[in-house]
């Protein structure tokens, strides 16, 4: 019960922060190819680093700087974290509700990217805040119910389709 009404709480707080930045009529045409810099966030999920070593392996070819939004030990498990940057947080930057506190809010704002992908395909609400509260232009998940509140542009995933294969086709369109 009290697990349902945090949940709540949270979703409440999400949904002002939505409100409060006004979404920009941007254009979509080149934006991979033209951005520089691109904000990976990851989940917290282990079956997949071999997926997100192909992600972060083809973003270097395509001469992308990468940065992922992680904790310090999730990065140490990624073969490539020496060609990468680290935006680490801490167990104690996530608020009673499981949302970033206001610190690392306040550090993500500072921050610029180009794009930012959140690659969680559970939907966490601390990921979703994260991609929402950085100053990017493009963001980029996968798609759901009411998640046009968090990304601008939503991947489809089919179902035997790794997560991988579904980010790099999408963002091949553009």
């Amino acid at each position: 019960m009290l697990e349902r009404v945090k949940k709540i709480i949270a979703e409440l707080q999400l949904s002002q922060l939505s409100r409060k930045q006004k979404p920009a009529v941007e254009k979509f045409n080149d934006f991979f190819t033209l951005s520089n810099s691109i904000l990976l966030v990851f989940p917290l999920k282990d079956d997949i680093l071999s997926i997100l070593d192909e992600l972060i392996n083809y973003m270097i070819s395509q001469g992308k700087k990468i940065t992922v939004f992680s904790t310090v030990e999730y990065f140490n498990k990624i073969s490539l974290m020496n060609k990468c940057g680290l935006l680490e947080y801490a167990a104690d930057e996530i608020n009673r509700f499981g949302l970033p506190n206001g610190y690392l809010q306040r550090r993500l704002q500072r921050e610029k990217y180009d794009v930012v992908i959140n690659l969680d395909s559970t939907k966490s609400l601390f990921n979703m805040a994260i991609t929402k509260l950085t100053n990017s232009k493009y963001r980029v998940g996968f798609s759901g119910a009411e998640v046009d509140k968090y990304f601008n542009i939503q991947i489809s995933k089919k179902s035997d389709e790794p997560n991988y294969l579904a980010i790099v086709n999408t963002l091949n369109l553009f």
